[in-house]
């Protein structure tokens, strides 16, 4: 494909990969991936990301066909070059766990170990670490990405590698914002002020610096809007509200 005017050639894979059990070593389930890399232009390792989509039941189509894949679908469901594809500064491998896509237990009776919380993320995880093995990439920046579901699948996976002594050099949280915190109502809100100006400054609404204008938005959320917002019930002046 060609990207900002440069030809970026990429291998695409496609396959299973078995998640075994412990104890017997037998498959369980099979769980089906795509993935795209590039070959190594230097001897430091390129950052690799496994990505899912939400669900639960949902396969990684949308994260691929919709999101970060080198091809997207158009409106009339034709593939085209993806001009936001991650591929650029990552190889991608899309997941799809198991009972979406073609992933699927290798018996009926195995499907309850798969699904539920616990079960979906050490089956995934175990999957990562098959696939970094196979793939010879180990030395690999390691990055999970998730979307809406999938966020909480990329947060429980992210502790199951970390407990397995596999390092992560990073989660992205698509769609989905878990509950790390508890935070009151008007301060939840106030902060997707820095996200919109985040959107309005890369669509051309907004000048200046970008990292600035974050701390600055973030800043005027916490500090002006949510203060406010807490006070609605008890009423607002009109030139309170316009401030």
């Amino acid at each position: 494909i060609v990207l900002d005017g440069s030809t970026v050639t990429y291998t695409a894979r496609a396959g299973h990969i078995p998640i075994r059990d412990n104890a017997t070593g037998r498959a369980h389930g099979m769980m089906f991936f795509i993935s795209y890399s590039l070959e190594r232009e230097s001897a430091q390792a390129r950052p690799i990301t496994f990505l899912w989509n939400g669900g639960p039941g949902s396969s990684s189509s949308l994260v691929h066909l919709s999101g970060f894949g080198p091809k997207r679908l158009d409106s009339s469901g034709v593939a085209v070059v993806n001009d936001g594809t991650w591929l650029e500064f990552t190889d991608l491998v899309f997941v799809d766990p198991i009972g979406t896509g073609y992933s699927r237990p290798t018996k009926p009776d195995y499907g309850a170990e798969f699904y539920q919380d616990r079960g979906d993320a050490e089956s995934v995880a175990e999957f990562v670490r098959v696939f970094l093995t196979r793939a010879d990439a180990w030395d690999a920046p390691l990055f999970l990405a998730g979307e809406s579901f999938g966020v909480l699948r990329a947060t429980r996976v992210g502790d199951v590698l970390r407990r397995r002594s596999v390092a992560v050099a990073g989660l992205m949280h698509i769609g989905l914002v878990p509950p790390l915190a508890t935070i009151s109502e008007e301060v939840s809100i106030a902060l997707t002020i820095p996200t919109y100006a985040a959107a309005a400054m890369y669509h051309g609404r907004l000048d200046g610096n970008f990292e600035t204008m974050l701390v600055e938005a973030t800043q005027w959320a916490l500090q002006d809007y949510a203060p406010v917002l807490a006070q609605l019930d008890e009423g607002v002046s009109a030139s309170e509200r316009a401030r």
